[in-house]
């Protein structure tokens, strides 16, 4: 029901506790120096991404490390104001798992249920904060951007102010593509390109179906822009 909905939304995407924010901030040290000792993880355009407003970076998706990279190439001013979607199978199997998502601002996606995901993504816009979204859905068998699904547009129709920061991640499926139990050594390279409003993505149409694949192709047209050697 609406109700039922509304009431896991609000749970799910609800303020953390400022008593979590010691564990938030030693989570990202670890994954920032990881990044640097394992991947000599290195980014350009961090800039670009907003310290006050609602955005979402929009971003391809080749490995199971690509949300701690995102996450540690970022200065923690940016980093901590940051929300993703999990699986519910894989981060919200457990106790542990719950408590782990809960602290690092993960709300669950079923994929029978997505209209629960796209209800989430928005509250997170919503308030001012910041979102990342992979609209691959999965990540990439071959290292190559796949299609962008229209989910990044349903949560992004009628939001006219949100910016959206497309990045591009390269090396991490060399580091761990998804079908590897454990990463290896690899450089991980992050381009953030420059941001857009909504608004400016001049996507018409007055069917809502229409508008979100148009809104996913421009979107995968900004990243696909930011692969290495692209130009």
């Amino acid at each position: 029901s609406p109700e039922d909905l509304a009431a896991e939304v609000a749970r799910a995407t609800g303020p953390r506790s400022p008593l979590l924010w010691p564990l938030r901030v030693a989570g990202w040290a670890a994954a920032r120096g990881i990044g640097r000792m394992m991947f000599d993880l290195r980014a350009t355009g961090t800039e670009t991404v907003p310290r006050r407003g609602a955005f979402v970076i929009v971003a391809n998706h080749v490995s199971d490390l690509d949300p701690g990279l995102v996450a540690a190439a970022l200065p923690f001013a940016a980093a901590r104001r940051l929300w993703w979607s999990g699986a519910v199978e894989r981060l919200f199997g457990n106790a542990l798992a719950r408590g782990f998502a809960h602290t690092f601002q993960v709300f669950p996606v079923e994929e029978r249920m997505p209209a629960q995901a796209v209800a989430m993504a928005r509250a997170v816009l919503s308030r001012g904060e910041g979102l990342v979204w992979f609209p691959e859905s999965w990540r990439s068998p071959d290292g190559r951007l796949q299609r962008f699904l229209p989910g990044i547009g349903v949560v992004l129709d009628g939001m006219p102010d949100v910016t959206v920061v497309p990045a591009h991640i390269s090396g991490a499926f060399e580091a761990m593509p998804r079908d590897a139990r454990l990463p290896r050594r690899h450089p991980v390279r992050i381009a953030f390109g420059a941001p857009v409003q909504v608004r400016d993505l001049a996507v018409a149409g007055e069917d809502p179906r229409q508008r979100a694949e148009r809104m996913a192709e421009a979107l995968q047209g900004l990243v696909a822009a930011l692969v290495p050697d692209s130009h």
